[in-house]
């Protein structure tokens, strides 16, 4: 445990570091995202069907922004790795709706009691006014998992680096930084997400924004 709380502390500390690279933009206002993901375990194989849905709030969780819903697949090809193919349909207000498909892999590797979880996406972003985006996301995320009574708890912390092209800022234009806890309920079938993130944009200069997420999680 010792071991676990001095990583987290040192890499929170280089997070910081970068969060300071960005500048101190800061909007007066917050967001609210809000997630319900469904799995499915296609039996005997070890495909598992996906769908979630996400609703997002601005202005201090007061207005409503973004609606997406997602379905796909992924494969569990070894206990560190898996991949699947996804497709997610996003509608922002004032802005053109998007059709999004993306193919992404997920390394998972475990130091001590921490786990890591480094996932690589590759977005296809096809926009209703006839605009074609491709943008690659780096999310890495880790954290240990231990269980108290019934329950399982994974507190973590991740980073995630958004790559993009055919935009007027190319390249690395978002960088997302937060923490949270997973709380696992009737041996991991239910599980309840509360986190906190900060997001990075590339504008001028970079900007940094407040998140409160809530995710639920069901398996079957």
């Amino acid at each position: 445990m010792k071991k676990t709380i001095l990583i987290a502390f040192l890499l929170i500390g280089i997070f910081s570091g970068i969060k300071q690279s960005y500048g101190d933009t800061i909007p007066d206002d917050f967001m609210l995202w809000t997630e319900l993901k469904i799995k499915y375990q296609i039996k005997p194989s070890k495909f598992v069907f996906v769908w979630g849905t996400e609703s997002r709030f601005d202005d201090g969780a007061s207005e409503y922004m973004l609606f997406n819903t997602t379905v796909g697949f992924y494969y569990k090809v070894a206990k560190w790795f898996q991949t699947g193919l996804y497709y997610r349909l996003e509608k922002e207000l004032g802005k053109n709706t998007e059709n999004r498909v993306f193919p992404q892999g997920t390394f998972k590797v475990k130091a001590g009691p921490v786990k890591f979880a480094f996932r690589n996406r590759f977005e296809i972003r096809m926009f209703t006014s006839g605009e074609t985006r491709f943008r690659y996301r780096l999310r890495i995320k880790f954290g240990p998992k231990f269980k108290v009574a019934t329950i399982t708890l994974n507190p973590f912390v991740f980073n995630e680096f958004f790559f993009e092209t055919k935009k007027s800022n190319d390249g690395f234009n978002q960088d997302r930084l937060g923490t949270g806890l997973t709380i696992g309920f009737l041996k991991g079938l239910v599980k309840y997400t509360p986190y906190f993130m900060v997001r990075f944009d590339q504008k001028d200069p970079w900007i940094h924004r407040y998140v409160f997420g809530n995710k639920v999680e069901l398996t079957f």
